[in-house]
């Protein structure tokens, strides 16, 4: 079902008001005349009282009294997205230019043609329709995403007004053997062909049903379809996946999410479509699954093991060798594979990756956020097979135990080799000791007091002895000048540099000698900056 579009009109001619009026309001693209108005105050009144999206088409003559058609144009489009087409007599044809370099569409000419105008009225249509269909998209491939916060934002009842809505969506099943070898490049084409056909399938469905649907991709091999209407949904479905088996030589599975009446319920209906799409996992590929055709949700409620399998991955991930938990792993995705259900399957499959996000946010909360926000939404992308599913939980749940370990293995290390090797690592840089204490961490005073009596030196004897040691090196296995070593030993000035190196070495940098191994070398670095 087409929405229509609204109009405004302006012009200071009653006549030529309310003839445009009426053939707008009487064009086969549908459209409504929200106002017409004799000049651009009253009309920019009306346009300010409106929805920032309100509007679709201003039609507005260029000059009038009170304010003109330019100044209009100019003052509304701040806070007002729509497009405009200007109405010009033969020698205002300056005004139209402006008009035209302020945004407007295109311009009639008085005496209006009719057949011209409607025309403009459709190619207009078609542009505000196709630009509205892309941000409508995007704006739902953004909400089921979780990208917007609050999804569905001001303006979304006016946009996806209330009624039934429906959420299905097309995947990709484990390729085969020839497909194994395509490349991203490949999957995108396909991608893009499966949304071609969805397109095409839903805007059929659409039309016989006075309704509407969109269609989206999510890259690498799923296709989403948002449909509103109480058409045979599970139909379309399988028209979609057949038509992809026939003209793609490839098997796609089609999952059908339950009814429901706002897009608020968006998110959870998509969480839903995605579990429903594990039913493969039992059942198998290129097939329909319609959520209403299952039992009531309390099957995997009762089953305590989807946790049982979490607490495994857990215990995995906290073993003390990366055998050990590999082992426990592969126990925990021999029990998923058991389970009997779609429903089980997600809960379980969520449980793993709880575990394995709490892991990353032990070793560094950061990476704990940016694994649930993003990495964990692409495990459904390989829940084409059990050994494709396993294979990326296994990856993820290793490296958090990876990491876990080496935290564990940091921890274990005294303050101090924490902070002789963090002065190591950082000689470049200007070091103080209350930077290097809130690494460890600790209070400075108590870090220098600790130093010290572990070490026998200060901290700051201790960056300059190892900085002079670093310059050394440079000095005899390098041919840096003189400038370039101190400032990799964190000098800036030259000066200063020499007086410490000579307090450690007994002689300026430029005269500094090594023998080497064997006795037969003698290096020296001439004192002229370099």
């Amino acid at each position: 079902m087409i929405r229509a579009l609204n109009a405004v009109v302006v012009d200071d001619e009653p006549m030529i008001r309310r003839g445009i009026a009426r053939i707008i309001e009487q064009h086969e693209a549908k459209w409504n005349v929200l106002g017409a108005f004799a000049d651009g105050t009253e009309a920019l009144a009306f346009i300010r009282r409106c929805g920032a999206d309100e509007i679709d088409l201003l039609v507005t003559d260029v000059k009038m009294p009170e304010m003109d058609g330019i100044r209009l144009i100019r003052e509304a489009v701040r806070d007002h997205r729509f497009e405009t087409l200007v109405i010009s007599g033969y020698d205002d044809f300056d005004y139209v230019r402006q008009a035209l370099k302020e945004g407007a569409f295109d311009y009639v000419l008085k005496p209006i043609d009719r057949g011209q105008f409607r025309r403009q009225l459709k190619e207009i249509a078609g542009r505000i329709r196709r630009n509205r269909r892309r941000e409508e998209v995007e704006l739902l491939r953004r909400w089921t995403a979780g990208v917007e916060a609050g999804p569905v934002a001001a303006g979304r009842e006016r946009i996806f007004p209330s009624g039934t809505y429906r959420l299905c969506c097309a995947a990709f099943d484990e390729p085969s053997q020839k497909m194994r070898g395509y490349t991203a490049k490949d999957w995108t084409l396909l991608l893009y062909a499966l949304e071609n056909i969805a397109e095409e399938t839903v805007d059929e469905w659409a039309e016989d049903q006075a309704s509407c649907g969109w269609v989206w991709q999510e890259p690498p091999r799923r296709c989403w379809m948002l449909l509103r209407g109480n058409g045979d949904a599970e139909l379309l479905a399988e028209k979609i996946r057949a038509a992809a088996s026939r003209n793609l030589r490839t098997a796609v599975t089609v999952a059908v999410g339950r009814p429901f009446a706002g897009l608020t319920e968006l998110r959870q209906s998509r969480n839903d479509v995605l579990a429903l799409l594990h039913k493969r996992l039992i059942e198998g590929g290129n097939r329909v699954y319609a959520a209403d055709r299952l039992p009531p949700r309390d099957e995997a409620a009762k089953s305590d093991r989807p946790r049982q399998i979490g607490h495994r991955v857990r215990l995995a991930i906290r073993q003390p060798s990366r055998e050990d938990a590999l082992r426990l792993m592969r126990e925990a995705w021999r029990e998923l594979e058991s389970l009997a259900s779609h429903e089980a399957i997600e809960q379980a499959v969520q449980a793993a990756l709880l575990q394995i996000a709490e892991a990353w946010t032990q070793v560094d909360p950061g990476r704990g956020r940016q694994f649930i926000a993003a990495e964990s939404a692409r495990v459904h992308d390989d829940a084409t097979s059990f050994a494709r599913l396993c294979g990326r939980l296994e990856e993820w749940a290793l490296e958090a135990a990876d990491a876990l370990r080496a935290l564990r293995a940091e921890a274990g290390r005294s303050p101090v080799e924490k902070a002789r090797e963090w002065i190591r690592e950082h000689l470049a840089e200007p070091l103080t000791i209350a930077m290097i204490a809130e690494r460890i961490p600790m209070h400075p005073t108590y870090f220098c007091e600790v130093f010290k009596t572990q070490t026998g030196e200060t901290v700051l004897d201790y960056i300059t002895r190892v900085r002079m040691e670093e310059a050394a090196r440079l000095l005899r296995e390098t041919d840096c000048r003189l400038a370039e070593v101190a400032e990799r030993v964190g000098y800036r000035d030259i000066k200063h540099f020499r007086s410490q190196f000579k307090k450690l070495y007994g002689v300026l940098p430029s005269r500094y000698k090594e023998i080497d191994g064997d006795g037969g070398i003698r290096l020296q670095v001439r004192d002229n900056g370099r």
